[in-house]
């Protein structure tokens, strides 16, 4: 009778180990997974942060490009225009030395 339950208690000994382990490892295995996931949310919140300050900038910009001191500017600087009445002077470029000769 005593042999008998020293295997019942070992084998319920040796089973609730078995369970306890693997409930272990199946916590373990499920905390890397959370670790990985708020590691990839954290790093999607990152790209999203960039790409709402890139539409914030391209925002200015368009509301910059609708002014008309801007295209002005760039009319003149660029596209060489004059307002009527208006004249560009363009210097010549003086020849060097080497040239003359």
């Amino acid at each position: 009778m005593k042999r008998k339950k020293k295997k019942l208690f070992k084998f319920r000994t040796v089973f609730l180990l078995i369970i306890t382990i693997y409930l272990l490892s199946l916590c373990f295995k499920k905390y890397i997974l959370i670790y990985d996931l708020k590691n990839q949310i954290a790093e999607e919140e990152e790209k999203i942060d960039a790409v709402t300050n890139d539409i914030e900038d391209l925002k200015g910009k368009i509301e910059k490009g609708n002014s008309l001191e801007f295209v002005e500017s760039i009319a003149r600087d660029e596209l060489k225009m004059v307002k009527p009445g208006e004249y560009i002077y363009i210097e010549e470029k003086k020849k060097d030395k080497k040239d003359e000769e």
